[in-house]
C-alpha cells in the first residue's frame, strides 16, 4: 500500500464551513451574528447558503431583492453553449430578468457594495415555466 499525503502540511490550510442557514431562512442567527460567530471561532472562510428567498418567477421573468448590490452576472446556459448577460450600474436593491425559454438552466451572482459575492444555485427553466 503506497503512502498517500491528502492533506500538504508546507501549505496554509484554510479553515471553512460551505454551507449555512441564517434567519433569512430557517437559521437561528442572523447573517452578520452567525459569520461572527465563525470569524471568532478562527474560520477563514463562510459560505451562507439561505433557500430562495431573495428571488421568485413571475410571467416568465426573474425577479430579485437583496441588499444593495453594485452588479449582477446571470449565466444561461442552452444546448449550444453558455451565454451571460449583464446589468450593472450604480448600486441597487432589485433585478428584473426576461428568463430565455431556450436555455436549459441558468444561474446568478451578485456583488454587494462591499465586494461579498452570493451565488443562486441553478434554476432548471423547464422546472419554472
Amino acid at each position: 500500500m503506497k503512502n498517500i499525503v491528502f492533506i500538504d502540511s508546507a501549505e496554509k490550510q484554510f479553515k471553512g464551513n460551505i454551507h449555512m442557514h441564517t434567519t433569512r431562512s430557517d437559521g437561528k442567527l442572523l447573517p452578520e451574528k452567525a459569520i461572527g460567530k465563525f470569524r471568532d471561532a478562527g474560520y477563514d472562510f463562510v459560505m451562507v447558503s439561505d433557500h430562495e428567498i431573495y428571488w421568485d418567477i413571475e410571467d416568465g421573468k426573474l425577479k430579485i431583492q437583496s441588499s444593495p448590490i453594485r452588479h449582477a452576472k446571470i449565466i444561461g446556459y442552452d444546448a449550444d453553449g453558455f451565454n451571460k448577460c449583464f446589468a450593472d450600474g450604480q448600486l441597487f436593491e432589485s433585478l428584473e430578468w426576461e428568463i430565455n425559454t431556450q436555455m436549459r438552466y441558468f444561474r446568478v451572482e451578485l456583488i454587494d457594495e462591499n465586494g461579498n459575492k452570493a451565488w443562486l444555485q441553478p434554476v432548471f427553466v423547464e422546472d419554472i415555466l
